[in-house]
Order: C-alpha cells, then structure tokens, then sequence
C-alpha cells in the first residue's frame, strides 16, 4: 500500500507529464477525443486529500477552452440544475447503477428550497427540453424563472456548468457536475 506522500508525488509526476505531452486523449474506436477530467473523474473522487492539496495544479492541467466550446453561459445570478436524466438514458439499468435523480418536488423544496420567488435557475439537459418539463413546472409553481438549455454536445453543456457563479446543483454520480463544481468558479455546489 502507498502512503499518501508516495501517491502525491506520482500524481503530481504524472499530471505534470502528461500536461507536457497531450491535451487530451485519442480514443481510435470513436475517432474523437477523450477529456482527461473525464478519466481521472473516479480516481480525483476517491482520493480528495490530493484533489484539495493540488487544486491549483489540477485547475491548470484541466483548463477548458471557454472560447471554443461554450455556446451559452449562465448568468451571474442564475442557479444553474444540471438534470443528467440517467433513467431515460439508461431506463434497464438506472436504478440497479443507483443513479436516482431527485424528483421535481424534492429539487425545488429540498436542493433548492433557499431560493425566492424570482430568482433565476437554468436546467442543463442532454435531452429534449420536453424531458425537464416537470422541473420548469415546479420551478415556476415557486415563482422562479426558467430557462432551459438543452440540443448541446457534451462540451457546450459542461462549460455552462462551469460557467455558473451563483451555484450549480445535481447529482454527485454525474461526472459533469461533479468537474464543473470543482474546476469552476461557483460560489455553491450542492450535490
């Protein structure tokens, strides 16, 4: 077993290298490239002593290019709800992964329940927006004011999240939320 001064010395070892030869990763099978917040999302998550004793490092090495791939950002002031939707993306194996999403009254009561008549939030979705139509409605049964950011690719998607300034909300299994939170500027993440 390695104590946590060996583990920090080949982390930082291998993300300084890393950096040094390859921005991102090349996946042959899909012909795109591959993000390394997105390999390194499992690791970064079991080992936060590291991810808080390297968080200047990590932001440097994980820097997104806001100019060519944010479509959209959100406001200052704007909560920012990213409903991954794992039940429709994966509707045979949702519940056994554990991926339970809060529903519509459970977000704005529980996640959201500080926020005052309003108050904007914007729901980042990878689907339709016909899919969050039961969010817009509890959201806006509160007196909120909502807008829907959805037909994005992948990337669009998380530099909005980073985007956020007010804060940024959803569920800790989605990898997306989880790096917006830590490598962007929110003042609150609620996971």
């Amino acid at each position: 077993m390695y104590d946590k001064q060996q583990i920090a010395v080949g982390l930082k070892s291998f993300a300084s290298a890393a950096y040094e030869r390859h921005a991102l990763f090349y996946n042959a099978a899909s012909k795109s490239n591959i993000s390394l917040p997105y390999l390194f999302a499992n690791y970064i998550q079991k080992v936060d002593p590291l991810a808080d004793q390297f968080y200047d490092e990590n932001r440097q090495f994980f820097h997104f290019s806001e100019s060519s791939c944010c479509k959209l950002k959100a406001d200052s002031d704007e909560s920012v709800f990213h409903y991954r939707n794992f039940k429709q993306e994966m509707p045979n194996r949702w519940n056994s992964l554990g991926y339970h999403e809060a529903d519509p009254q459970q977000t704005v009561n529980d996640l959201l329940g500080h926020l005052k008549e309003g108050d904007t939030i914007a729901i980042v979705t990878r689907f339709s927006g016909e899919s969050a139509q039961s969010y817009v409605d509890a959201f806006e049964a509160r007196g909120l004011k909502v807008r829907v950011v959805d037909g994005q690719d992948g990337p669009a998607d998380f530099c909005f999240l980073m985007s956020a300034r007010k804060e940024v909300v959803g569920l800790t299994k989605s990898s997306y939320l989880m790096w917006a939170g830590y490598l962007g500027n929110a003042t609150r993440v609620i996971a």
